[in-house]
């Protein structure tokens, strides 16, 4: 089995040879980036925008159905899923850490997974520190976490993850200047188109540095991803679509 130290230099391998490459596309609205994985002919695994590049990586198929929570905006239709030591990267055309705070949302469903073990979720792997948001492996915890890539320095949601379920990840990332700790709070499952909601599941680190990619693990688990949004607000990445269609028109996975 692949572990967490092979894939952290696989990806920084790719990160050097993707930093070389700038493919331009047009900006939308407020957003970074944005992946919701809607499908088209042939393929649909590399479209949204704001990225220099394709998905890099392997153990991870394409779907027709998309994952869906309420209120949330979605596009019509693809996600992908995660098998047992599935990792993906892709890096952004504007890395995260430059300046300010930045927002990162996606949607997640496990579909199957060893309790207490398996991990799968977001790698942020920066110049100065990296960072794990999702299911941990190896602690014996069943909830949505933010921590150090490893496991260690562990911050837990309190929400359970469910087989099944799809759960809304926003993540908040402050930077700040050293000797300042960067800043990161979590929010699982918040409601689309209110303010920013309080968290306290926050952790502070010393310096994750520049944040040129964002990468997915499924370890010894499978698990789904959809719904990728990097954004300057809060707003950015969680909006809402009240006259979203129902679950049966976009052909959603759904809760």
């Amino acid at each position: 089995m692949r572990t967490r130290r092979w894939w952290k230099r696989h990806v920084l391998a790719m990160t050097a040879v993707l930093s070389m490459m700038v493919v331009s596309e047009p900006a939308q609205a407020a957003l970074v980036a944005y992946e919701g994985f809607r499908h088209s002919f042939p393929v649909y695994a590399s479209g949204g925008m704001g990225f220099a590049g394709p998905w890099l990586g392997g153990g991870y198929t394409t779907r027709l159905k998309s994952l869906c929570v309420s209120r949330l905006k979605a596009s019509e239709g693809g996600s992908v899923a995660g098998e047992p030591g599935g990792g993906i990267t892709r890096t952004l055309q504007q890395p995260l850490g430059t300046d300010g705070t930045r927002y990162i949302s996606f949607l997640m469903q496990p579909v199957t997974f060893d309790t207490g073990f398996s991990f799968f979720g977001l790698a942020l792997f920066g110049t100065a520190g990296s960072l794990f948001v999702g299911k941990p492996g190896a602690q014996a915890t069943d909830q949505y976490v933010i921590e150090d890539f490893g496991g260690t320095n562990q911050v837990n949601s309190g929400t359970p993850v469910v087989a099944g379920r799809s759960a809304l990840l926003v993540v908040k990332l402050q930077f700040n200047t050293p000797p300042a700790d960067d800043v990161i709070t979590l929010f699982v499952n918040p409601t689309p188109g209110r303010p920013e909601p309080v968290s306290n599941v926050v952790k502070q680190m010393p310096d994750l540095g520049l944040v040129r990619t964002l990468t997915f693990f499924s370890d010894s688990a499978t698990s789904i991803i959809d719904e990728i949004r990097v954004g300057t607000t809060y707003a950015d990445v969680v909006p809402s679509a009240d006259n979203q269609p129902d679950a049966d028109f976009l052909g959603c996975l759904g809760n």
